[in-house]
């Protein structure tokens, strides 16, 4: 009976042994370090009618489209994709990219500011026969569809309503997919 009793101790303390492994990484751990630009896709509309749709797979060996997420909140992305395909760098000519701060918690993703939504406003959708337009963004919201230790895909949308020449305003709405690997 001894023998049976230390037997099932210690079986009971293998398997505490055995299911106490090392703990899951949080979505918080899991998205910091470079991330490189895999995919992404822009939808813009303008008062709610589709302008411009374009997808866009970075298949080059020598793209450093990417984006750095750092442990003290900040991002970095170094580019995105034109419409022509091309990439197109971020940031200054003095800067390695554009530089933004971000938070993530279990379901809440944010990024401030979106390094996607004020150069899409400021080139592509600049009204070509405006004299003048101003910008108001109205929302701008981030939302992570996965994250692994090998994968991060989020979306962004952001609104702006836009006021151009003489008070003619019109809502743009931007969404953008991205697919990056690590």
């Amino acid at each position: 009976m001894n023998k049976l009793s230390s037997l099932l101790g210690f079986a009971l303390i293998a398997v505490f042994c055995a299911c106490g492994g090392k703990p899951a990484k949080t979505k918080q751990s899991m998205i910091i370090g470079t991330w490189k630009l895999q995919e992404q896709h822009i939808t813009t509309y303008v008062n709610d009618a589709e302008q411009v749709s374009q997808e866009s797979s970075v298949t080059s060996g020598k793209s450093n489209a990417s984006i750095s997420f750092s442990s003290n909140g900040s991002y970095t992305a170094t580019a995105v994709v034109a419409l022509n395909g091309a990439l197109v760098p971020l940031g200054n000519t003095d800067s390695a990219g554009y530089v933004g701060q971000y938070s993530l918690t279990d379901s809440v993703f944010t990024m401030k500011p979106f390094f996607i939504g004020s150069f899409w406003l400021d080139t592509l959708l600049a009204p070509p026969s405006a004299i003048s337009f101003s910008n108001k963004i109205v929302t701008e919201t981030a939302t992570i569809n996965s994250l692994s230790s090998s994968l991060l895909s989020f979306d962004t949308e952001i609104v702006v309503f836009q006021t151009v020449n003489d008070n003619k305003t019109r809502t743009i709405t931007t969404k953008t997919s991205y697919t990056y690997t690590h």
